[in-house]
Formats: structure tokens, sequence, C-alpha cells
């Protein structure tokens, strides 16, 4: 009988972890199963609520206003560029007049445009060419052409920088925005630098 309770408990054992064994699979395969049943749906957007909509009016309206004051900033800043001279502690650009000396109104504006930032007076070479000795000179330009720097050169050079680039120089200059008075100081103060 020993032998038969033992063959029964181990039975009973046995049958035991049948039973856990197939619970667990059959657990399994239901949530396999459920997975892909069920469709997985993203949520639906919140709908905005009354307050929200008026809190978005608000942020629009200020964002309006920021804006028609940039648009007003690049206005002014067109209408005179000088005004960015003070953001570079650079000179005040001098008034150019009919008693005026053309060469230190140049000197001034090479200054205050900030001209020096790539353009040496003293022969130093930089992002740009220098601007010392440069009056009367043949450059030859990217293209393999020669020009002769001469005031309507140097006009062409400031106003459109990109239509002639001088040879081993990238074409980074931005054209400038100056009046005729500008113009002729500067190229003054570049043909004083001998």
């Amino acid at each position: 009988m020993t032998y038969n309770d033992s063959n029964i408990e181990y039975g009973s054992n046995r049958e035991l972890s049948m039973h856990i064994g197939m619970i667990g699979l059959v657990l399994l395969i239901l949530l396999v199963a459920l997975k892909f049943m069920i469709p997985w749906r993203a949520m639906p957007e919140a709908v905005p609520t009354v307050d929200q909509f008026a809190e978005l009016e608000e942020l629009q309206a200020a964002e309006a206003e920021a804006l028609a004051g940039i648009d007003d900033a690049k206005a002014k800043l067109v209408a005179d560029p000088g005004l960015l001279a003070s953001a570079f502690g650079s000179a005040p650009v001098v008034a150019a007049g009919d008693d005026a000396d053309p060469v230190a109104v140049g000197k001034a504006l090479y200054q205050s445009k900030v001209c020096f930032t790539c353009h040496s007076v003293d022969g130093t070479r930089m992002v740009g060419p220098s601007l010392k000795g440069l009056w009367g000179i043949e450059e030859k330009m990217a293209d393999g052409t020669t020009v002769l720097v001469d005031d309507a050169y140097l006009r062409e050079s400031m106003l459109q920088p990109m239509v002639k680039v001088v040879e081993g120089y990238p074409p980074a200059m931005p054209p400038q925005m100056l009046t005729e008075d500008e113009l002729v100081a500067l190229v003054a103060y570049i043909e004083s630098l001998k």
C-alpha cells in the first residue's frame, strides 16, 4: 500500500503541476489573442474649452504686436543702417556736409559700418582684401579677369559685392546700403590709404 500511496501522491503533484501549466498557457494565449483582436486606436484629441480659445486669442494678439515691433525696427534700420554702429561700439557716423573733409567722413564710416571686421587698412590679410594701397591697382578677380580699382569699381563692390569677387577671397561681403555722400566719403578714404 505504501507503493500505491506514493503513486497517488506522486500522481496528485503531477496532476497539479499539469493543471497550473495549462492555466498559464491558456492565459498567455488569451493575452496574445486580445492584443490582435482589440484595435489599438489613438486617443481622440481633446476639444478645447472656451477658456482655452480665449487664451489662444490673447497669445495670437500678443504675437502680432511683437511682430509689428520687429517690422518697425527693420524699417528703421533700412532707413538708417548707421543705427547698428552703436551695437558694435563703433564711432558715430560723421555727417557729410559741404565743408566736411570726405576722408575724415570716410574713416568714420569705415568704423561705424564695421568695415574693419573684414578689411584692414595696414595691409594685413583678413576675410576681405586690405584697403591699404588698393586705389589705382589692377585686381585679379575670381573669374580670371582683372579690374582697375577706381571709383566705379569701389562703388560696385560696396553696393553689389558679388558681381566681382577678388581672387583668393570668399564671396562673403553683404551688399551695403549707402547714400551717395557715404559712397563719396568711403571712396575718398580708400584712395587716401597709400
